[in-house]
């Protein structure tokens, strides 16, 4: 499930390109065989080149994201966990997610949780490890304040600069199941 709620992010995110680029193509196609002039087969070929493009990106971040979670030990205990947008969390590790970057990190070691300015009217924040960066997105600055209030339940001497911790830090209200 976890597999699959990835790759329909992927999907989301090329579904304009790959609908609209055949349909334009079609289009094309059509007046060409009305019309029969070499212009059209020109713009199908450009069509054709960006479309291949656009499903090179689609696939590689495919396997990108099959390669990520293929190195995750035992992903379908994160079905059981919360989750914040697009990040699914564990006590122990969280599988986050912003723009596509999908990485396993631990709950605890963070030095520094900040609030980002608010992309899309989304609060993205940085966590800082000793030796990493993770970030991660909420749905709305709610969220964001429980996700804070998990990580510094976590880790007691963590920084927080740009954003108020909220609620008693569990995971069940990051949205657990148990």
């Amino acid at each position: 499930m976890v597999k699959k709620f990835y790759y329909g992010l992927v999907s989301l995110k090329y579904a304009y390109a790959m609908f609209g680029i055949p349909l334009v193509i079609f289009t094309i196609a059509f007046v060409e065989t009305k019309s029969h002039h070499p212009v059209f087969k020109i713009f199908m070929g450009i069509c054709a080149v960006i479309l291949a493009a656009v499903m090179v990106f689609y696939y590689r971040d495919k396997l990108r994201i099959r390669k990520t979670i293929r190195a995750v030990k035992d992903v379908n205990a994160y079905l059981s966990g919360g989750m914040v947008d697009r990040t699914y969390i564990l006590e122990d590790r969280m599988l986050a997610c912003a723009d596509l970057n999908l990485k396993e990190m631990s709950t605890t070691g963070v030095k520094t949780l900040e609030l980002r300015e608010e992309k899309h009217g989304k609060p993205y924040m940085k966590l800082t490890y000793d030796s990493d960066v993770c970030t991660v997105t909420a749905i709305s600055m709610e969220e964001a304040q429980r996700f804070t209030a998990f990580i510094q339940r976590k880790n007691p001497d963590v920084q927080i600069s740009g954003i108020e911790p909220k609620g008693n830090g569990t995971l069940k209200e990051l949205g657990a199941s148990r």
